[in-house]
């Protein structure tokens, strides 16, 4: 639930459509007075996430007093108010549940302050977390306080070996804040160590009281996004820190789509080389792969065989049982014939039926070995519906001065002759 204190209907109104456009799954509460802010929120503190609240309503007796009443329910609180006193400023951002504070006539703050909110929420939702280092306990107090309140979950270490041990250890750890002094390494050479060893995203931004400013470029040439000088305002470290988290989502995005397209273009790829039903080459991928072959065997003298075959009396099948009987069988047979095959053997649907492999670092006698073992094994085989089939091969070995075409067009012979001669037979 999201609550906003507010008695102008024109800014509760502005901050409610902007609040419902950006964070539709939240219910908007608008209450006009600080009575009933103080007696809703005694009622439903538990289910807000934040509060939007004006400082001066019709009921206000002393500025600043509905903040402090709604800090003792620790609710993140973005302040608006129409004053631009420094001193009530200065007053009301040191509440530690005040995110913001900003001025309501402005429709532009109005937007950042949701956006900000917008944020928050996926912080939480995400359970991205933080680690601040640091020596000196109070530092690192003020700036958990800060950054729980912007939906981390945060760890604490006291020096720079230790940070590096956490973080490795916790892969959801995405923000690093560490001081330019602390003990083990300074927060320069912790910063240079996770960059050397941590390849996910990872924001690193860095502290210090020091005034020399080669300490903050040192901080930024060894790999820090940010670099923060104290003493400095809440407001100072949340935006920053905002800043710097938006990049991280935005590796974090732009790594995921690259990997999505990634992923399309091997789809595609495997698309354009694979037969779609029985998922061996294609037609297109093999002849790639041939005229590699030939390549290599010309240059190198690297023998290799192809096996051309196909299925005996497969019109039958398709006649007989129709042709989603001879689609399984096509889908199968490929299972039995890649048993008899190594991982660097090359198996492609020619077409139809019919079905082409090359055997690299291969002569004949071993193209006829293979072409025989898978011939037996498809001979024996039970297929459903069909129960038995045959196929019918061809054998020939690459010789220099061959082009794919004369290649083929011999194991095409010598596979037409198989089924002359009988079928269920090898000729070479």
């Amino acid at each position: 639930m999201i609550l906003i204190i507010e008695d102008s209907k024109t800014t509760s109104n502005a901050i409610k459509s902007m609040v419902q456009k950006e964070m539709p799954s939240f219910k908007v509460t608008v209450v006009e007075t600080e009575k009933d802010a103080r007696d809703f929120i005694d009622l439903n503190y538990k289910n807000i996430f934040i509060v939007f609240a004006d400082l001066n309503l019709p009921d206000t007796v002393e500025v600043g007093d509905i903040i402090d009443f709604i800090r003792k329910y620790r609710l993140r609180t973005i302040v608006l108010t129409s004053s631009e006193s420094l001193i009530l400023r200065d007053k009301i951002t040191n509440k530690l549940n005040v995110i913001d504070y900003v001025i309501k006539d402005n429709l532009s703050n109005i937007q950042y302050v949701t956006q900000l909110a917008k944020w928050i929420d996926k912080n939480l939702n995400n359970s991205i977390e933080a680690i601040i280092v640091g020596d000196v306990r109070l530092n690192r107090k003020v700036s958990e306080a800060i950054l729980i309140i912007l939906g981390f979950k945060t760890y604490e270490a006291t020096n720079g070996k230790e940070a590096l041990n956490i973080i490795l250890k916790n892969q959801q750890i995405g923000l690093v804040i560490t001081e330019l002094e602390v003990s083990g390494f300074n927060g320069v050479e912790l910063t240079s160590i996770l960059r050397k060893n941590v390849s996910r995203p990872l924001i690193i931004v860095g502290l210090t009281a020091s005034r020399n400013q080669l300490e903050a470029i040192k901080f930024l040439k060894y790999g820090a996004n940010d670099y923060i000088q104290r003493p400095f305002s809440k407001e100072e470290f949340i935006n920053r820190v905002r800043k710097d988290m938006l990049v991280l989502e935005q590796t974090i995005e732009l790594e995921e789509r690259i990997k999505t397209i990634s992923e399309q273009k091997a789809e595609i790829e495997k698309l354009a080389n694979t037969d779609s039903l029985t998922q061996l080459y294609n037609r297109y991928k093999f002849n790639l792969l041939f005229e590699e072959n030939i390549y290599k065997s010309t240059t190198h003298f690297s023998p290799f065989t192809i096996i051309l075959f196909d299925i005996d009396r497969f019109k039958s099948i398709n006649d007989n049982f129709g042709h989603d009987v001879g689609d399984y069988v096509l889908v199968e047979l490929p299972k039995i014939v890649k048993t008899k095959l190594r991982e660097e053997d090359i198996f492609a649907r020619w077409g139809g039926e019919e079905f082409v492999i090359l055997l690299p670092n291969s002569g004949i006698a071993r193209g006829v070995g293979i072409a025989e073992k898978i011939r037996r094994a498809i001979e024996i085989y039970e297929f459903k519906f069909v129960k038995r089939i045959t196929a019918s091969f061809g054998v020939s070995k690459f010789n220099r001065g061959d082009t794919a075409e004369k290649l083929l067009k011999r194991a095409d012979s010598l596979l037409y002759k198989a089924k002359q001669n009988g079928r269920n037979r090898i000729e070479y």
